[in-house]
Parts: structure tokens; C-alpha cells; sequence
């Protein structure tokens, strides 16, 4: 089904090679820390477990490329590098694995 959407929307995909995680980390982030946790009571249940888990990985959690600080927290470093000085890295993700 998604591959005849591709070729309808004249759209051509690219794979990652096999056993290369670092090729795709955002989804490998989401596998190991969402989806391999937590148990989904239904649709509704899993929806909103993933949003806050999209939540948290874009806007909370410290990410090792931007030395070890959220999103919000490096984009408050480069838009003023005064206040960085100020800002705390948190040792471990908080996502809130019950949901």
C-alpha cells in the first residue's frame, strides 16, 4: 500500500542498510524507548502514548548531537549564549513509560 502511494506520487525511497541503526536514529530512539516499553491499551491509548513520547524526544530530552541538552534548551544556548550558562542538562530521558 505505502510503496503504491510512493510510485503514484512519483516519490522514490531510500533504505538504510541492514544492522545501521545510526542511519535512522530518531526511529531507532522511538523503537527502544516507546514502543519496546510500553503496552498499548488501544488505538486512542497508543496515540497518546506517542505524543508524548514526540513530546519529550523533541522538546525535552538531552540528545547526545547537541552536547548532551534538549532541543529547547540548545536553541536557547544559540539564540542567547548568555542565559547557557544557566541551563541544566538532565542526566536521563523523563518520558513517563506508564503514559
Amino acid at each position: 500500500m505505502i510503496k503504491a502511494w510512493l510510485r503514484k506520487a512519483n516519490i522514490s525511497s531510500l533504505y538504510i542498510q541492514p544492522d545501521s541503526p545510526w542511519e535512522n536514529p530518531f526511529v531507532e530512539s522511538f523503537r527502544n524507548e516507546c514502543l519496546n516499553r510500553v503496552w498499548f491499551l488501544n488505538l486512542l491509548d497508543a496515540r497518546s502514548c506517542i505524543e508524548a513520547f514526540q513530546q519529550e524526544y523533541n522538546a525535552i530530552r538531552p540528545h547526545s548531537s547537541l552536547s548532551y541538552r534538549s532541543p529547547v534548551e540548545y536553541t536557547i544556548a544559540k539564540a542567547d549564549p548568555q542565559r547557557s550558562l544557566a541551563i541544566t542538562n538532565h542526566p536521563l530521558p523523563m518520558f513517563n513509560l506508564s503514559c
